[in-house]
C-alpha cells in the first residue's frame, strides 16, 4: 500500500518539478462524518471484482510513480496481480508494491521496499486493506521484514477502509489498524476537484476532473499529515507531503 509514514522510502521529494496545482470546484462546508463499517465476510460475494472508480484495481496492471528525493530519484511501481490470498474469511487481491531508488536520476535504479498489499471489494462498493507483507532492502540486495507489517484476523489487527464507495466531504475513517505497528486514518478534504500533474513525463491527459482530496495521518507519528489525489477510472495520481511529492507517470 502507498500509505502515509514519513519512514516510506516511497516519499518523494517536492520542489524539482513545481508543486501540481489542484484548483477547487465549489463544495458544502465542511462536515466531519466518522464512518464506521463492521467488517463482515458474508458482505463480500465477489472481493476480487474491485470496480471502485477511485480505487480501482485491474489484475495485470501496473502503475508507475516517480519523484526526487533528497538524496536521488525514486520510482513506484505497483503491480496488480492474479494472485489472491485468504484472509480474515475473504479472498483478497494481492498487489505487489515495489519502491526503486537511485543516488541519481540518470543512475541505476535500487530495490529499496519490496510489499505485498492484499485487498477487496464489498458488495457496496467499499474497497478494504487487509494488510500487507513489506520488506526493507539494503543497496546490496538484502531484504528484512519491516515493523509495519500486519495482516487483518492476526494478533488484534483489523481490516481497515482504503476507499468508500461513495465518499463526501469530511467522511473520516480507519485505514488499517494494528495496535502500535499501522494506525493509518483518512478524512476527505475536498470533493469534486480537478488536479492538474505538472511533471513532464506525467500521465496524459495530466488534467483529471472530479477527482478527491484524501488527508491522511496516523496517532503513531503525531503531527505528520500527508494527502493523495484520486481521480475516477484511474486512481490514486499524486500523493504530497511537506516538501515531500509523487506523481502518475504510467499505467501498463
Amino acid at each position: 500500500m502507498r500509505s502515509f509514514s514519513l519512514s516510506s522510502a516511497s516519499k518523494l521529494r517536492l520542489g524539482v518539478y513545481g508543486l501540481a496545482s489542484v484548483a477547487l470546484a465549489t463544495s458544502a462546508p465542511l462536515q466531519a462524518a466518522n464512518i464506521s463499517i463492521p467488517f463482515n465476510p458474508a458482505n463480500f460475494s465477489t472481493p476480487l471484482n474491485i470496480n471502485n472508480a477511485l480505487f480501482p484495481l485491474v489484475a495485470g496492471k501496473t502503475y508507475v510513480y516517480r519523484g526526487v528525493a533528497t538524496d536521488g530519484c525514486e520510482e513506484d511501481r505497483m503491480a496488480i496481480t492474479k494472485q489472491t490470498k485468504r484472509i480474515a474469511g475473504v479472498t483478497a487481491r494481492v498487489v505487489h508494491d515495489q519502491v526503486y531508488v537511485s543516488a541519481t536520476c540518470n543512475g541505476r535504479l535500487v530495490l529499496a521496499e519490496d510489499t505485498f498489499d492484499w485487498y477487496a471489494q464489498d458488495n457496496s462498493g467499499n474497497v478494504w486493506y487487509l494488510g500487507e507483507d513489506s520488506k526493507e532492502c539494503d543497496v546490496a540486495g538484502n531484504c528484512v521484514q519491516s515493523a509495519g507489517s500486519w495482516q487483518a484476523g492476526v494478533h488484534g489487527a483489523r481490516a481497515g477502509l482504503i476507499m468508500l464507495a461513495n465518499p463526501h466531504q469530511g467522511d473520516h475513517y480507519q485505514q488499517e489498524y494494528s495496535a502500535g505497528v499501522a494506525e493509518d486514518e483518512a478524512s476527505v478534504q475536498s470533493v469534486d476537484i480537478v488536479v492538474r500533474l505538472t511533471r513532464p513525463d506525467a500521465i496524459p491527459p495530466r488534467v483529471f476532473q472530479h477527482c478527491i482530496k484524501s488527508r491522511e495521518d496516523t496517532p503513531l507519528e503525531p503531527g505528520a499529515v500527508g494527502y493523495k489525489y484520486y481521480c475516477p477510472n484511474v486512481g490514486d495520481v499524486m500523493e504530497d507531503e511537506k516538501d515531500i511529492h509523487s506523481e502518475l507517470v504510467a499505467i501498463h
